[in-house]
């Protein structure tokens, strides 16, 4: 919605559409908001506009990491299967020389993979919370902040992909985390 008005042409020739994916999720927002569609629905399309380059990152690997593949679902939640097709729509509709049928087979390919881990993952049962953020502050002494929930994440991510499976375990993650983020202080 927004790629018109960030059309341009750099040095190289190259037509580039910078900003396009925020700025259309901003109009996308805007224009739901003037139809009068619900909230759940405006956050769910402005989602996927402004999620839908994402795949991208994916693509750059000829076989992403189990890792890569995680974060983006988790990135994508709670819309990653739509994501999936639209990154497939978006791709299908670009056309030209530097499109191959060899980056199509890939993108399809990719994007098959995906679609059946995002339904996979919708089905599995929760995993159990090793540890909270009440757990984590009283143990080493964190306070309420963005980095608390950052070693949620990576602690629930290290879990999801079978690395950790106790809390002890977790503690040990909060702890190499917490001495990363103390040296870069």
């Amino acid at each position: 919605v927004a790629k018109p008005g960030c059309r341009f042409t750099d040095d190289d020739d190259q037509v580039r559409f910078f900003e396009h994916d925020r700025l259309g999720a901003e109009r996308t927002g805007d224009i739901l908001t003037r139809f009068k569609v619900s909230v759940e629905v405006n956050r769910a399309v402005s989602q996927l506009v402004r999620r839908h380059r994402r795949f991208e990152s994916l693509l750059q690997e000829e076989s992403p990491s189990e890792r890569a593949r995680l974060r983006y679902l988790r990135a994508t939640e709670p819309f990653s299967q739509e994501q999936v097709l639209l990154s497939v729509c978006d791709r299908l509709s670009v056309r030209g020389v530097r499109v191959t049928e060899a980056d199509l087979e890939h993108h399809l390919g990719l994007a098959s993979g995906m679609m059946a881990r995002a339904f996979a993952r919708d089905e599995a049962a929760p995993l159990p919370r090793l540890i909270d953020g009440n757990e984590l502050m009283a143990e080493l002494g964190l306070t309420p902040s963005p980095f608390l929930g950052q070693v949620l994440d990576r602690i629930a991510e290290e879990q999801e992909l079978g690395l950790i499976s106790t809390r002890e375990q977790a503690l040990e993650l909060a702890r190499g985390l917490e001495g990363d983020n103390s040296d870069q202080t």
